[in-house]
């Protein structure tokens, strides 16, 4: 394996990895801040333990099956404009939030989910830190 090829290797599984971090962030914190609104609005406890841990299953899965589409074109658009900003992760997470609300909405009938852009915020946010800290675009790797 020559040596291009295998960072050419390295650079898509920190991307990889990097989108796990994401969707497990982004679906957690959906989860948690549907929890505070379920807790907040009814007068008994909230989900029990294998009730929260099925939502919590449930959201990563949702969360991973459709953010893909939006965090593609994240990737795209942070090439082509050399962005490795907090802000433009952040910013782009909210977009793929809503991207996928709109995949998500559209094949299930399901109402508007306000809070799923809050995840996609802190999603955002644990890329943008772990892209900063791990990954180098290919044409900084190369100098």
């Amino acid at each position: 394996m020559t040596e291009r090829l295998k960072k050419a290797a390295w650079f898509i599984g920190y991307i990889l990895v990097g989108y796990v971090l994401a969707v497990l962030v982004a679906a957690l914190t959906t989860v948690f801040i549907l929890l505070l609104a379920v807790v907040a609005t009814s007068n008994g406890p909230g989900p029990a333990g294998n009730e929260l841990l099925m939502i919590a299953i449930t959201a990563i899965f949702l969360t991973g099956a459709f953010a893909w589409p939006g965090f593609t074109l994240t990737l795209v658009g942070a090439c082509y404009f050399e962005q490795r900003s907090t802000t433009y992760f952040c910013i782009c997470g909210v977009l793929t939030a809503g991207l996928a609300l709109a995949l998500f909405s559209g094949l299930t009938g399901m109402p508007n989910m306000w809070y799923v852009f809050f995840g996609g915020a802190a999603g955002g946010f644990a890329y943008a830190r772990f892209h900063q800290r791990f990954i180098n675009w290919p044409a900084q790797s190369e100098s």
